[in-house]
């Protein structure tokens, strides 16, 4: 489980669940689409699991430390809210697996878990009204769907999605395998 970076600096990462193939090809196909009729950035389809403040080679020691299996997750109906990187979004579900994997990571980076903490897959970004999201999602061909993540991306952050770096992707264990 290595991630090769060559960054040993401080900066703010994120660790994000991705979907297998074919679902992750079908989403991301779903945001690029929104990205360009909207003319916002597009982004790779993910769960977000933590953001945190350290080095990469911190994190990739960290990681060593947990065992996080692939896992099988679900979607429900589009919803939104005025986050602009939660505008709209798939909630997924199991909500206690991925919370329970949150709160271990949280404890291990020493930073308290969120309490607000709502896994989700975002498909558009943006600071749209409430009348606009709602016409996007009724607008919107997508059904509830299930998929395996067994993929986990480390994401240098920054202020603008344009900036933000995938640095590398790690297999995750079947859950037989710990």
């Amino acid at each position: 489980m290595a991630f090769q970076t060559q960054q040993n600096t401080v900066n703010i990462f994120y660790l994000w669940l991705l979907p297998d193939y074919p679902a992750f090809d079908l989403l991301q196909k779903k945001i690029a689409d929104l990205a360009r009729i909207y003319s916002l950035p597009s982004f790779p389809p993910h769960v977000t699991l933590i953001s945190v403040t350290a080095s990469a080679r911190e994190i990739e020691k960290k990681l060593q430390a947990h065992f996080i299996p692939k896992i099988e997750l679900r979607t429900t109906p589009p919803k939104s809210s005025s986050h602009f990187f939660k505008s709209i979004f798939l909630p997924v579900h199991p909500v206690q697996q991925l919370t329970s994997i949150h709160h271990q990571l949280s404890q291990s980076f020493g930073q308290p878990p969120k309490p607000d903490y709502n896994p989700h897959l975002s498909l558009l970004y943006g600071d749209h009204s409430h009348g606009r999201r709602m016409d996007i999602i009724r607008n919107m061909n997508t059904e509830e769907q299930a998929f395996t993540c067994s993929r986990i991306a480390l994401v240098a952050g920054g202020k603008k999605v344009e900036q933000w770096n995938l640095l590398n992707v790690l297999q995750l264990p079947n859950r037989e395998e710990q």
